[in-house]
C-alpha cells in the first residue's frame, strides 16, 4: 500500500482504531521549526493516553506498556527530504500511469502523460471529489504553484491539516493548518499554527473560465501569494502590485506540520475552528473545475495516480472538449474555455499536429533576421525552440530587441547552459539559468523562456525539478528593499519589440547586437554546429530558411550560412572497432557496439528480446524482430508502443436532433418520390396504352376497317388486300379509298370465299384524331357461289338513309352498297352480322360509332360486335330458323336492283 494512503487512513480513522484497541492513537508529525516548548505542551496534555510510550535510548525500538501488557516494536522513522532528486534512469516502479521501463533505462509512456516518468499533470474535479498527494516538505523556503480553471466562486483548492476532530485544550496552541481556497472568486491563503494567523487575499477574480497561475511562497521572513506572476493588469500610473499579489510577515514560522496534502476537497468531515483553536476554518465546498501543473518546490506532482482519491478524472475534460474535433495525438488543447486552441507538441505542426517540423543547421557565423506580423504584449513574452548541439557552449539562440536596441529579451547558451536575460538602459538586469541540465549532448532539447512583468522563467524539456528555474522577484517577502531581495517597488517596464527588424536567431547575431555577454568563442567552438527547429514567439511558429522564408506570423528579411535539415559529419571515418563490434556514428560521436537491439554475448553479438520487458501498452502484442521489436495494437489503440487511444470526437449537442430531423426528412422525401413515381408510371401506362390503341387504329384503318383474320395464310392475305394507302387529310383518304375500293372488293370476295377462313373478329380500336374515322358499322360476307364480277357496281352510289352517318359513309360510300348487296343474297340470313338491327339501334353520325341499347350514351364507347363465319353455305335454300328470324332484308334498307342482274 502507498505509504501516503496508509498514513492518511490511520489519521482518518484514528478514533475508531483507539476505540477498538482501547488505546489513544496519536499521529505524530515533525513540524517545521518546532521548538521543545511545543513538544512539551503536547505531552503534558491531560488527555494523554493511559498507556506509557517511550522510545529506547540504546536500540531503535518503541516500547508500549499498559501495565498488564507490554509491546515492543521497531521504531520506524521517515526522513523528510527537501531536495529534488532527478531520476536519470527508470526503475520498474518509477514509470507512472501504466508506463513501462525499457532496458535502455527510459519509460515508455501512454498518451496524455508528460516527462520521463509518465506523469499526468492535470485532473478534473466535479464538485464532490478529492485526492491525496504527498505531504508538504518540512523545509523553508517552501514554494507551491498550480494552475486552476473554474467557474465556481467558492471552492477549496488545497488543504494540509488535521483529518479527525480532536477536542482542543485551552493551553494547547492552534493545530497547524494551511489552506488555499477561492472565496467570491478571489484566491485566499489561510495559515494557522504556533506562528500565529495569516490571512492573504488577492483582489483578482479567477473564476472566469480561463487558466490562472497561483504561486505561494513561505519563507522565514513571511508569506507571499501571486496571481499569474503579476504579468497582467499593470498600468504606468500604478505604483505597487496590489492587484496581483499579497504579502504578510511573521515572527517565527513554527508550527507548520507536514500533513498529507488534500487536493480539490476533503475526504472527511470539515474541521471546525472550535475543535482546533483556529480563528477561521477553511471552506467545505469542493472544487468544480480543473487543477494542473501542481508543483511543490519545483517538482511536478502526478495527478493521474494520486496516493488515494475518490472520483475525479485524469486530464482536464472541460478543456479537452472545448477544442472541437480534438488536437490529435501530438497536440494539447489550451487557452481555457473562452479562447480554446490547439498547441502542438515541440517538433510538430499542422491542424492536427501530425506534421513534423523542418530543422535548419547553423554554423558559427549563421544568423536569421525576422519581421513579425503581430505585436507581442509589452510585459508578457514567451519564446520556445528546439535545439541540438554538441560542443557549442556560448550561443545566442533568440533575441527580441526593442526600438533603438535600448532593451532586449535574450535566450542564449552560456557554457552549455540555457539562460534568459532581460536588460535595458533603464532596467535592472535580470538573469535566470537552468544549471542542472547542460545541452551539449547531441540530443534534441526543448528550451523555453518566459517573461511575466518582473519575473523570468527558463525551462528545459519537461520543466520538472531542476529542469526549470524561476526568478520570481514578486514572491519576495515584505520588509526588504528590492536590491536586497525584497519585492519590486515600481511597475515592470514595457518591452515594445521592434516588429520590423527586432527578431534575430543564431550565433552570428551577437555581432549584429553588439554584445559579448555570452563569452568569447574559441577555435573549437568555431568548428561546432548546432540545429534549430520549431521556433515559436508568443505561441506563433516562425519560418526557418532555406526551406521556409515566410509564415502567417513572420517573414525572413535576411539570413546567412544556413543549411536545410540537421546532419553531422560521419564520426566513424577514422574509427576502427574490434569484432564483433561495429562503429556507430551518433551525431558526431563514434561508438563501438553491436547496434540497436543487440548485445555482446561472449565473442558474438546476439539479439536482445525486448518483448521480455513488455514494451507494448494497453494489451498490445509484442513481436521480436531480431533486431528490434514490433507492437501489434488492438483496434482501440495505435502508436509504436500502442500508447495512444483512438481519438473519438465528442458529438455536438445538436447531433441527435439533427439526425432525427434528417431521418424524418428522408422518409418524407421517399414518400413524395414514391407518389411522384407512381403518378408518372400511371401516366406512362395510360400514354402507352393510348399510343398502342392509336397504332392499332392506324393498322385497322390500313386494313379496311381493322379486320383481323385468325387462321392460316388466307387470313394474312386478306389483311394485305384490305390495306389502304394513308392520306394526308380526310378528303384525300376518302378519295383514295373510293378509287381502290372497286379493286379490293373483288379481292375480298375471292378471299372470303376461299376455304380455311374460319374466324374473323373485329378488334376494339380507339379513334385517332390524326387518322380518318373510317370505321365501319357493319360487315358483310359474300356467299361462296356468288360471282365476284357482280360486285363491280358496288361503288355506283350510296343509300340516302346512310348519308347522315358521318365520316364513315362519306369516306366509303361504295362499301355500303357492298353491304346492301350482301344482305340481299340468299345466304345473308346465315350471318348474324347481316341480320336486321333492333329498333333501338342508333348511329352516332359525328363520331362514326355504333351505339346499342337504351343504356348507350353519346359519351360511352361500347365494344364493337364480333362476327364469326362458318363453313361456306350450300346453294340450297335453308328453312327458316326456329326462332323465326326472317331472312328478308331489314326494313330500313331499300333494295337496289343491279343492272347486271335485272
Amino acid at each position: 500500500m502507498d505509504p501516503v494512503k496508509l498514513r492518511g487512513l490511520l489519521a482518518l480513522h484514528a478514533k475508531q482504531l483507539g476505540a477498538a484497541t482501547n488505546m489513544t492513537v496519536v499521529m505524530e508529525a515533525t513540524t517545521v521549526g518546532l521548538n521543545p516548548d511545543y513538544s512539551q505542551k503536547i505531552h503534558d496534555s491531560p488527555l494523554d493516553p493511559p498507556a506509557a510510550s517511550s522510545p529506547s535510548t540504546s536500540l531503535p525500538l518503541q516500547v508500549v506498556d499498559t501495565n498488564s501488557t507490554a509491546l515492543v516494536t521497531p521504531r520506524l522513522t521517515s526522513a523528510q527530504d527537501c531536495s529534488y532528486r532527478d531520476h536519470q534512469t527508470c526503475t520498474p516502479t518509477s514509470c507512472r500511469n501504466g508506463g513501462r521501463c525499457l532496458p535502455e533505462g527510459r519509460c515508455v509512456c501512454p498518451g496524455g502523460s508528460w516527462g520521463p516518468q509518465c506523469k499526468i499533470l492535470s485532473r478534473t474535479f466535479s464538485g464532490k471529489d478529492w485526492a491525496w498527494v504527498q505531504p508538504l516538505p518540512p523545509c523553508l523556503p517552501l514554494t507551491i504553484s498550480l494552475r486552476v480553471l473554474t467557474h465556481r466562486p467558492h471552492a477549496l483548492v488545497l488543504y494540509s491539516g488535521p483529518m479527525a476532530p480532536t477536542p482542543h485544550h485551552p493551553n494547547h496552541p492552534p493545530t497547524p493548518m494551511l489552506a488555499l481556497q477561492l472565496w467570491h472568486g478571489r484566491p485566499q491563503l489561510l495559515v494557522e499554527g504556533v506562528a500565529g494567523v495569516i490571512h492573504l487575499e488577492v483582489p483578482t477574480a479567477v473564476n472566469d473560465g480561463d487558466w490562472h497561475a497561483l504561486h505561494l511562497r513561505l519563507s522565514t521572513e513571511g508569506v507571499a501569494m501571486v496571481v499569474d506572476l503579476c504579468g497582467r493588469g499593470h498600468h504606468n500610473t500604478s505604483v505597487d502590485d496590489g492587484h496581483c499579489a499579497a504579502r504578510a510577515s511573521w515572527s517565527s514560522p513554527k508550527g507548520l506540520a507536514p500533513w498529507l496534502l488534500q487536493v480539490g476537497g476533503l475526504a472527511h468531515t470539515p474541521p471546525s475552528s472550535a475543535d482546533h483553536g483556529w480563528r477561521e476554518a477553511p471552506t467545505s465546498r469542493p472544487l468544480a473545475g480543473c487543477i494542473s501543473h501542481l508543483r511543490i518546490n519545483g517538482q511536478l506532482v502526478d495527478l493521474g495516480e494520486p496516493a488515494y482519491s475518490r472520483g475525479g478524472l485524469r486530464g482536464c475534460q472541460p478543456q479537452e472538449k472545448a477544442c472541437e474535433g480534438g488536437c490529435g495525438h501530438r497536440g494539447q488543447c489550451v487557452g481555457g474555455l473562452n479562447q480554446p486552441q490547439c498547441e502542438c507538441d515541440p517538433g510538430w505542426t499542422g491542424s492536427g499536429c501530425d506534421t513534423s517540423t523542418l530543422p535548419a543547421t547553423f554554423n558559427y557565423s549563421s544568423y536569421i533576421k525576422l519581421t513579425l506580423t503581430f505585436t507581442p504584449a509589452p510585459q508578457v513574452v514567451i519564446v520556445q525552440m528546439r535545439l541540438r548541439t554538441r560542443g557549442a557552449k556560448n550561443i545566442i539562440l533568440l533575441s527580441l530587441a526593442a526600438h533603438q536596441k535600448d532593451a532586449a529579451f535574450t535566450l542564449y547558451l552560456q557554457e552549455g547552459v540555457a539562460c534568459l536575460r532581460v536588460s535595458g538602459t533603464e532596467w535592472t538586469e535580470v538573469t535566470a539559468c537552468v544549471e542542472g541540465q547542460p545541452l551539449g549532448d547531441g540530443e534534441w532539447h526543448t528550451v523555453r523562456g518566459e517573461r511575466h512583468g518582473h519575473s523570468l522563467v527558463v525551462a528545459v524539456d519537461d520543466e520538472d525539478g531542476w529542469h526549470r528555474n524561476e526568478s520570481l522577484a514578486v514572491l519576495a517577502a515584505p520588509g526588504k528593499e528590492a536590491h536586497l531581495g525584497g519585492p519590486p517597488r515600481h511597475p515592470p517596464l514595457a518591452l515594445h519589440v521592434d516588429t520590423d527588424d527586432g527578431v534575430m536567431l543564431g550565433k552570428g547575431s551577437s555581432e549584429l547586437l553588439g554584445t559579448d555577454f555570452v563569452g568569447k568563442t574559441d577555435e573549437d567552438e568555431d568548428s561546432s554546429i548546432f540545429c534549430v527547429d520549431d521556433v515559436r514567439v508568443c505561441g506563433h511558429a516562425m519560418p526557418l530558411p532555406p526551406i521556409m522564408n515566410s509564415s502567417r506570423w513572420g517573414q525572413v528579411t535576411s539570413w546567412q550560412g544556413l543549411e536545410s535539415g540537421c546532419s553531422a559529419p560521419d564520426a566513424c571515418l577514422n574509427t576502427t572497432c574490434h569484432p564483433p563490434l561495429t562503429c556507430i556514428s551518433t551525431w558526431g560521436i563514434a561508438t563501438c557496439s553491436c547496434g540497436p537491439g543487440r548485445h555482446v554475448v561472449g565473442n558474438s553479438c546476439r539479439d536482445v528480446n525486448e518483448c521480455l520487458w513488455q514494451p507494448c501498452l494497453h494489451g498490445g502484442t509484442c513481436n521480436n524482430l531480431q533486431p528490434g521489436y514490433q507492437c501489434v495494437c488492438s483496434p482501440t489503440h495505435t502508436g509504436d508502443h500502442c500508447q495512444w487511444t483512438h481519438i473519438t470526437t465528442a458529438p455536438h449537442p445538436l447531433t441527435a436532433p439533427l439526425a432525427i430531423a434528417a431521418i424524418t426528412l428522408s422518409v418524407l422525401m421517399l414518400v413524395v418520390a414514391g407518389v411522384v413515381i407512381s403518378l408518372r408510371l400511371r401516366q406512362q401506362r395510360f400514354t402507352r396504352g393510348h399510343r398502342n390503341d392509336s397504332r392499332e387504329m392506324q393498322e385497322g384503318a390500313g386494313q379496311e376497317g381493322g379486320i383481323i383474320l385468325q387462321g392460316d395464310e388466307h387470313n394474312h392475305a386478306l389483311l394485305d388486300r384490305l390495306k389502304l394507302p394513308q392520306a394526308s387529310s380526310s378528303q384525300e383518304q376518302g378519295k383514295n379509298m373510293q378509287i381502290g375500293l372497286s379493286e379490293k372488293v373483288t379481292q375480298v370476295a375471292s378471299i372470303i370465299a376461299a376455304p380455311g377462313v374460319t374466324d374473323v373478329k373485329r378488334k376494339k380500336t380507339w379513334p385517332d384524331p390524326l387518322q380518318a374515322t373510317d370505321d365501319l358499322s357493319a360487315y358483310a360476307y359474300e356467299g361462296a357461289g356468288s360471282n365476284a364480277d357482280s360486285l363491280s357496281s358496288a361503288q355506283s352510289g350510296v343509300k340516302e338513309e346512310f348519308l347522315d352517318r358521318g365520316s364513315v359513309n362519306q369516306v366509303t360510300p361504295g362499301f355500303q352498297e357492298v353491304i346492301d348487296i350482301l344482305q340481299n343474297l340468299p345466304e345473308a340470313a346465315r350471318s348474324p352480322a347481316l341480320k336486321p338491327k333492333p329498333p333501338n339501334f342508333k348511329q352516332d353520325s359525328s363520331k362514326g360509332k355504333t351505339l346499342e341499347g337504351p343504356s348507350s350514351s353519346p359519351g360511352s364507347v361500347p365494344a364493337p360486335p364480333e362476327f364469326t363465319t362458318t363453313a361456306p353455305p350450300s346453294k340450297d335454300p335453308q328453312p327458316p330458323s326456329p326462332s323465326g328470324t326472317s331472312r328478308s332484308r331489314p326494313a330500313e334498307f331499300k333494295h337496289i336492283t343491279h343492272p347486271d342482274t335485272s
